[in-house]
C-alpha cells in the first residue's frame, strides 16, 4: 500500500507540477491545484486524478502544435479541454469532500 502511494505521489508531482512556463494558464491551474492540496480542499485521489488531467491537457497541447500550425478547430478544441480542467478543478475544490 505505501509503495502505490509513493507511486502515486511521484506521478503526481512530475506530472501535474512540472513547471509549466511562468504567466500560463497552466501554470496557473497547477498553483490552484498545489493551493487547494495545501488547504485541505483536495483529497489525494482529486489530486491524482486532477493531475492527470492536467498531462492530457499538455499531450493534447503538445499534439497541436507538433506540425508548427494551429488551426481554428484545433486551438477551439485545446481551449474547450482547458475549460474543462479549470471547471474540474473548481468543482473539486469546492465540493463536501477534504483531506
Amino acid at each position: 500500500m505505501k509503495t502505490l502511494l509513493v507511486l502515486v505521489a511521484l506521478f503526481a508531482s512530475t506530472t501535474a507540477f512540472a513547471a509549466p512556463p511562468a504567466g500560463s494558464r497552466a501554470a496557473h491551474q497547477a498553483a490552484r491545484i498545489r493551493q487547494g492540496v495545501a488547504a485541505g480542499e483536495l483529497t489525494r485521489a482529486e489530486t491524482v486524478r486532477l493531475a492527470v488531467e492536467q498531462g492530457r491537457v499538455r499531450a493534447l497541447a503538445k499534439r497541436t502544435k507538433a506540425d508548427g500550425v494551429v488551426t481554428r478547430k484545433e486551438a477551439r478544441r485545446l481551449d474547450n479541454a482547458r475549460d474543462a480542467a479549470s471547471a474540474h478543478i473548481f468543482v473539486a475544490k469546492h465540493n463536501a469532500r477534504s483531506k
